[in-house]
């Protein structure tokens, strides 16, 4: 019984993390992108001023929205997200300043690391929202089985119980 309300709790967090749907996390992805590249529907980038930025994001997407990826390195790649996004904010942050250096361009700055940050949230959620659907489907495939086990088991046990 522990094992099966145990599997419950797991899976209605995972289901926490899902429930609001591929669609609407890939659409969200999709209006940061429209932002990152500016409200004038330009091909150039918001960011064409810092070069390495873009190359650092477009590499960041690329990984994160990888679809072959080994079972270990899957896991490694979900569990190590927080970090490595957000060490690529510092790092973004830092070369933005650099380039900005002016005291005036500092609310220019201020706006380009929120932008930035929003934008790799946005990747984050993206990609881990598939890994946590497949979570979701493993448990799924495990936690009937063990639903079927606990109700033989509490019939098997109210049958057992009037016999003596």
């Amino acid at each position: 019984m522990l094992l099966v309300a145990g599997s419950g709790l797991i899976g209605r967090f995972v289901y926490t993390r899902i429930h609001k749907g591929l669609y609407g996390s890939r659409s969200t992805l999709k209006d940061a992108r429209e932002a990152l590249a500016g409200s004038t529907g330009d091909v150039k980038s918001r960011l064409h001023f810092f070069p390495k930025v873009e190359k650092w994001i477009n590499d960041f997407e690329d990984e994160a929205l990888e679809a072959k990826r080994g079972f270990f390195a899957g896991i490694w790649c979900f569990l190590s997200f927080d970090v490595r996004r957000i060490l690529l904010v510092w790092r973004c942050k830092r070369n933005i300043r650099e380039v900005l250096a002016s005291d005036r361009m500092h609310d220019v700055a201020k706006e380009a690391v929120k932008l930035v940050g929003d934008y790799l949230m946005q990747i984050q959620t993206v990609a881990q929202f598939k890994k946590f659907e497949q979570i979701f489907s493993a448990w799924h495939i495990l936690h009937i089985p063990l639903m079927y086990m606990m109700v033989a088991t509490a019939i098997f046990h109210v049958i057992w119980v009037h016999m003596y």
